[in-house]
């Protein structure tokens, strides 16, 4: 990029500033980037002028992070001398933990991934710097993301797969970095609007619920859910948490019901926020069950919920039958491409792990059912 033309941008940015910081796009130069550790490739002390530099940020949990990476691959391949890419490790589930004490696990993680991974990895650090300085300063909330940089400038932001469409062109200086600015601000500006519109309605949701008036909340949802159709489906969750919570079990579980017949894609998440609850009624767990035995395409992780309902319904048997379902769909999972990269050796010994647990719990009931009936066949002698 020449030095006028950063000028001008330069300019641009300024003239666009409001009361507000400013939010990193397009044009902008890139921020520092102060990680944890290098965890594969040789890290890249400074990013040279004239060589483009793909940032993907991504995370252990991310299903379709995971899914991108052997294209990232071939990209890497493909473009190798001219282009790097940096698979950044970032919003991982720390808790109460420190970012670096996650380390390990991301490391096992990258290790089990071998050629679908065949690019630099780096990990955040303790104080979230690349989270806050990259994707909270761009507004950016969900992952995968890729940033596009050259001459420490970023050029394009947008999804992993769409990234083929314009590295040629950012090679070879022919590509159009204004338009593509001027495009990808105000769909964000479009989307900003959106966000406010949530931010509204998480603002009058949360005052609710810490006054704990939650038939207020209630209300709040739906009005909601009437103003804003577009968003109507992001609301479903937090109604059924707030229905089950704080209503009753039967009118979450009718309000379940009543979206499986309307929209019938919610039934894993039901089961799943289910399965999170202690001390609810047997029938309620086993109406979890249900919904996970409705999902058409059954896969190990599904099996793994199952189990998880039936023991928290008091069904032990039919606990630890899950659990062998869910060992030998692993099985099957290891050996199909389409799994890559989302099972692995380690998830499978976890599986047979439990298994084991279970069974082992089996054993012992039977054994104390036996000594009791013996017991109580040498008293009546």
């Amino acid at each position: 990029m020449n030095k006028l033309l950063i000028t001008l941008l330069t300019i641009l940015s300024t003239l666009s500033l409001s009361a507000q910081d400013k939010i990193l796009t397009i044009g902008d130069k890139i921020p520092e980037f102060n990680y944890s550790k290098w965890i594969k490739g040789n890290p890249i002390d400074n990013f040279d002028d004239g060589k483009v530099y793909v940032f993907e940020f991504w995370a252990t949990w991310c299903g379709p992070c995971i899914a991108s990476m052997p294209h990232l691959s071939q990209i890497a391949k493909k473009y190798e001398g001219k282009l790097e890419v940096v698979g950044v490790n970032v919003k991982e589930k720390v808790g109460d933990k420190s970012y670096q004490s996650l380390l390990p696990k991301i490391e096992k993680f990258v290790k089990s991934q071998g050629d679908r991974m065949l690019f630099n990895v780096v990990a955040d650090n303790n104080n979230f710097d690349i989270e806050r300085k990259w994707l909270e300063a761009a507004k950016i909330e969900g992952i995968p993301v890729s940033f596009i940089v050259k001459n420490n400038v970023i050029q394009w932001i947008g999804h992993p797969s769409e990234i083929e469409s314009v590295i040629d062109e950012i090679l070879e200086n022919t590509y159009d970095l204004m338009s593509f600015k001027s495009k990808y601000d105000s769909r964000f500006k479009n989307s900003t609007d959106e966000d406010k519109k949530q931010e509204e309605y998480s603002m009058k949701l949360k005052a609710a619920m810490d006054a704990k008036n939650y038939n207020l909340a209630l209300q709040i949802m739906d009005d909601y859910t009437q103003k804003n159709p577009n968003g109507a489906t992001a609301i479903i969750p937090d109604k059924f948490n707030l229905l089950l919570d704080y209503f009753s079990e039967e009118k979450a579980i009718k309000f379940a019901k009543e979206i499986q017949e309307k929209i019938g894609f919610f039934g894993s998440a039901f089961a799943f926020y289910i399965s999170e609850k202690e001390g609810l009624k047997k029938e309620t767990y086993l109406f979890g069950v249900d919904l996970v035995k409705d999902v058409r395409q059954a896969f190990s992780k599904l099996y793994l919920l199952e189990s998880m309902l039936y023991l928290k319904a008091g069904d032990l048997k039919n606990s630890y039958e899950s659990q062998l379902k869910a060992v030998g769909s692993i099985c099957l999972e290891l050996k199909d491409k389409k799994y890559e990269g989302f099972v692995t050796k380690e998830t499978m010994d976890e599986y047979e792990m439990q298994a084991s647990i279970l069974r082992g719990q089996l054993e012992k009931i039977f054994e104390d059912e036996l000594r009791a009936r013996i017991n109580a066949a040498q008293t009546k002698n």
